[in-house]
């Protein structure tokens, strides 16, 4: 309830904060969030969003996109366009972990996985502030930023 949201907020605004937390600091705080957090907290999942395809490190995109599976929605299309994204990610196991989480957010909301489109082939080079999940607000601005 209450608590959760506040620990929530007050781990969003840690995570956000400069100087930013190294890929160390950020897998714990990702770890935290995903078992506090209540899903559809909106400041948590934008975050998620940006650090699962904006971060330089593979053990930080892989972190947020396993906490994405606990915190957004059910049905959000932000996961599964990240998801499609962190697809033809540089990174093996982060591929592995982006078509799971397609998977299941998919067989969530009634769609087969077979059914999906062939994921975008988008360099992470490529990804720029314009290409920032989220609202493009403050909050979408300082997740990049950390990353």
């Amino acid at each position: 309830g209450d608590f959760a949201r506040l620990a929530t907020d007050r781990l969003v605004r840690c995570m956000l904060h400069v100087p930013p937390l190294g890929a160390e600091g950020l897998n714990t705080a990702l770890s935290m969030l995903a078992e506090v957090a209540p899903r559809g907290h909106e400041s948590a999942v934008i975050v998620l969003l940006n650090l699962a395809a904006t971060n330089r490190d593979a053990s930080v995109r892989l972190a947020a996109l396993d906490a994405l599976e606990s915190v957004a929605s059910i049905g959000d299309p932000r996961v599964r366009k990240v998801a499609l994204h962190c697809a033809t990610d540089e990174d093996d196991v982060v591929c592995d972990a982006a078509l799971d989480l397609l998977e299941r957010h998919c067989s969530q909301q009634g769609e087969e996985a077979e059914g999906l489109p062939a994921a975008p082939s988008v360099g992470r080079a490529a990804t720029t502030g314009d290409d920032c999940v989220g609202d493009g607000g403050a909050d979408g601005d300082r997740a990049a930023a950390a990353s």
